[in-house]
């Protein structure tokens, strides 16, 4: 059973990669018995495919529709990472800060974890929930007496080692920096900025309308001969208080939209992206296997970050393909992060709007790092015109002007006096938030690269040419 349909689809190629997704997907839902499934495709900010395949309840056959509630479990994560960016750029939380600036009457080895190292999983401590998932004690009071009592496992920073822990506490501290509960602090500062009218908060024992049912085939321990193969229903507990590691309940399309605001800053800056998306080193000074909220699946020779939950739901982000592919599904053990790729791999080659934007990618005076900021088709043309590719580095943009009599003249911003500069680091010192502009000139001719923050929150580059 499929529902849906394609959004925004660009023409040619990735209604190609679109048909070949549906294909696959399907293929694996036979293959790996998965009853029903979501998927969103994000290419260049935009939902290029947005589908429902199969079953939300199997034995009343209530199909899977986009928007049916799936749950994210863990994935839930790169929200709380999300909220506590959020915080840090308000100025209400110091990532750097110990944990017990903010929460009072810790365990003396809790004191002095930092607020990044639970991001990271890097904390050390103990885990509140034991291996089946579920809070030692029977009652969220009990765990945490019983967490509180154990040693922690190792000294902060000096290993990865994923638990609830973190993220439980995690959720106290946006409850009382940012002065509400953790959920509406999530309703209110991402799911209402992002168009997600459907996400909530829940597990199996909490009454949430249009939510799908989620199976397994494993082994409940009985003398079924089919036992451990058969579908069978697979009920799921995330206390209150871990909700900021695993309670919510959305769709893929709205989780699109999410990563859709994230893009194109509109929940945090790039700035904080680039800090979420970036491994924490751990006290040897190798890398960790998360950012902060975010496993970070690769570095090299492209980015990948991921989230994801409940061995059902994951959603993997190409940052240089401005690729994102959402998974959601109800069966737990479908592993989607496994096969996320393939359909990824089909967007890649699928360039989407690549004959009408490309990219330009400059080091920025601040500090923060590169930033890649889009083109339009006129400025593409233009800068053809002078030989330029505009995914070239700044410096090889300077270097090919170089070659036809072009100098660096000045790089400056509309809301400051002009201000001279021989600094290829430099296009635009503040961000995104006024115009900018670097200009070259050749004798009496002035060739401009423009870069203005509007249209809809990216970039909007022009190329200019003209007199002094």
């Amino acid at each position: 059973m499929l529902c849906g349909f394609a959004l925004s689809a660009v023409a040619g190629t990735t209604e190609e990669a679109n048909t070949q997704a549906r294909q696959t997907i399907l293929a694996i839902m036979k293959e790996q018995r998965i009853p029903g499934l979501q998927l969103a495709v994000v290419k260049d900010d935009r939902i290029v495919l947005s589908e429902s395949y199969g079953l939300a309840n199997v034995e009343n056959k209530v199909p899977a529709t986009r928007t049916m509630r799936f749950p994210l479990n863990s994935a839930t994560k790169a929200f709380t990472g999300v909220a506590m960016m959020q915080l840090a750029e308000a100025g209400q939380v110091d990532l750097d800060a110990p944990v017990s600036r903010y929460l009072d009457d810790l365990p003396p080895a809790w004191r002095a974890i930092r607020v990044r190292q639970l991001l990271a999983h890097t904390s050390g401590l103990p885990d509140i929930v034991n291996q089946q998932g579920d809070v030692e004690g029977g009652s969220e009071a009990a765990a945490w007496r019983a967490a509180r009592a154990l040693p922690v496992s190792a000294p902060p920073g000096e290993s990865f080692a994923y638990n609830q822990t973190n993220y439980a506490l995690l959720a106290q501290i946006i409850s009382k920096q940012g002065k509400m509960p953790y959920e509406r602090f999530i309703a209110e500062r991402q799911f209402a900025v992002a168009r997600m009218p459907l996400s909530t908060f829940g597990d199996s024992y909490d009454l949430v309308a249009n939510a799908a049912t989620i199976y397994a085939y494993a082994s409940r321990g009985t003398s079924a001969p089919d036992d451990g193969t058969r579908l069978s229903r697979w009920i799921y507990a995330i206390p209150y208080g871990l909700w900021a590691g695993g309670g919510i309940q959305t769709t893929a399309d709205e989780v699109a939209h999410w990563l859709i605001a994230l893009s194109k800053g509109h929940l945090v800056s790039q700035a904080s992206l680039q800090r979420m998306w970036t491994p924490e080193n751990l006290n040897s000074g190798a890398n960790g296997e998360w950012g902060a909220g975010w496993p970070v699946l690769r570095t090299t020779p492209e980015l990948q970050v991921a989230s994801i939950g409940g061995a059902r739901a994951a959603f993997i982000v190409y940052p240089e393909q401005r690729l994102a592919v959402v998974v959601l599904t109800n069966l737990a053990g479908a592993h989607p992060q496994r096969f996320i790729p393939r359909i990824a791999e089909l967007y890649k080659s699928a360039p989407g709007q690549a004959s009408t934007t490309a990219a330009l990618c400059v080091k920025m005076r601040s500090g923060e790092g590169s930033a890649c900021m889009t083109f339009s088709a006129p400025a593409i043309k233009k800068a053809e015109k002078y030989g330029l590719r505009l995914a070239d580095p700044f410096t090889v943009v300077k270097q090919k002007l170089a070659q036809q009599g072009w100098q660096l003249d000045r790089a400056y911003m509309s809301e400051d006096a002009p201000q001279a500069s021989a600094s290829e680091e430099m296009i635009c010192g503040r961000g995104w938030d006024a115009v900018c502009s670097t200009a070259f000139k050749r004798g009496k001719e002035r060739l401009y690269l423009n870069m203005s923050g509007t249209n809809d929150g990216m970039p909007l580059i022009s190329v200019e040419s003209g007199g002094p």
